[in-house]
């Protein structure tokens, strides 16, 4: 139920984005006048609200595919499946093509180590410790 909550708030804050975006660039009173006078200048408030949206969408499905949460895994050090968190949640800037990404990253600890990492930066191995997590997710394989 909660992940269908989270799509939903998601589609919303997407479909939020894309709303405000035509009513400013294409506002419904027609007295009120258009903005950008040449090619240049419409192509480049096209580029600037596409590279918004872009990264709106990457945000939203970080989310929504758990990757912001850490995962059940492995120390990249030692190999011991006995994690915890540590610390607040950090938010990550994550530079695309189209501009910047904030996520957010958990740190954790290893119990029997003591090592501190983040899953995303260290490539955690799953938990049966088959290799790194593939950036889509988890077991199974292609």
């Amino acid at each position: 139920m909660s992940a269908i909550l989270s799509r939903q708030a998601a589609r919303e804050r997407i479909l939020k984005q894309i709303q405000a975006e035509v009513d400013r660039l294409l506002p419904a009173d027609p007295t009120v006048p258009l903005q950008g006078r040449s090619f240049l200048d419409f192509e480049n408030v096209a580029e600037r609200v596409s590279n918004d949206l872009y990264v709106t969408i990457v945000e939203e499905r970080v989310m929504l595919a758990g990757l912001d949460k850490p995962t059940v895994g492995r120390c990249p050090h030692c190999s011991s499946p006995r994690l915890r968190k540590v610390g607040e949640v950090r938010k990550k800037e994550i530079r695309t093509p189209r501009g910047v990404a904030s996520v957010e990253e958990p740190a954790l600890r290893c119990r029997d180590c003591g090592r501190t990492f983040s899953p995303s930066a260290s490539g955690v191995v799953d938990a049966g410790g088959s290799g790194p997590l593939a950036q889509g997710g988890g077991e199974g394989g292609a």
